[in-house]
């Protein structure tokens, strides 16, 4: 069987698939020395390309064959060459689990590192205010934040429209029917915020006022 790896796309899954066809399903000849040579050439020949469930296949075959140092091998290239295929990886694409242990661990370390929310307050509220605070996600990560970290952003910050940024945020429970305990943090830290934010001068306190973020003081 010849292996050409100069060629297209095509011809490399090619040969991939003929490793598969050829030498396992093709023949009951004891040739597991040469099948497993013509596998890891062709797996690895195919990296830049082959799907997860295509690598997973052929590492779990090779770790039955007592080639776990080829498998692992494999399996390290193919991390550095695409570890982002590996983090944008989505489990419901799989027909079938992934059976090669080291490779579904990798995964699901990535699922879990994916899932923590480590965004920063401005792009936090950004993404919120932009999405009309209707994100969960947003909404979570916001909740996260105390009353001195939105203190901090809202003071240290210019940009157009930042009092109402502040008051979308301040009424971020009002806008549910049935508001949970993170829209209710939101609201209750910001409102704080807000307050803190009005004694700070007589104009903050118009601006509070303004946004209804805070009572009238004095005549209207």
């Amino acid at each position: 069987m010849e292996f050409t790896y100069d060629a297209t796309r095509g011809q490399l899954e090619a040969n991939l698939l003929a490793a598969w066809k050829k030498r396992f399903h093709g023949t009951f000849d004891d040739n597991e020395a040469e099948f497993c040579r013509d596998l890891v050439k062709a797996t690895r020949g195919y990296m830049p390309s082959i799907s997860i469930a295509g690598l997973g296949g052929s590492l779990h075959m090779l770790s039955r064959l007592d080639r776990d140092d080829d498998a692992r091998a494999l399996l390290a290239e193919f991390k550095q060459l695409r570890g982002d295929a590996i983090v944008s990886f989505d489990r419901a694409d799989l027909i079938e689990p992934i059976q090669y242990a080291p490779l579904r661990a990798m995964l699901a370390e990535a699922e879990h590192t994916a899932a923590i929310d480590n965004r920063a307050i401005d792009e936090a509220i950004k993404s919120a205010l932009d999405g009309d605070l209707t994100s969960r996600r947003d909404r979570e990560r916001l909740a996260q934040f105390s009353a001195e970290e939105f203190e901090r952003y809202f003071l240290s910050t210019e940009q157009e429209g930042l009092t109402i940024a502040l008051r979308e945020l301040g009424n971020a429970a009002n806008r549910f029917a049935n508001p949970d305990e993170i829209d209710r943090k939101i609201q209750e830290t910001t409102r704080a915020v807000a307050a803190s934010i009005a004694g700070k001068s007589r104009i903050n306190r118009l601006r509070m006022e303004a946004m209804g973020l805070v009572e009238k003081d004095g005549p209207a």
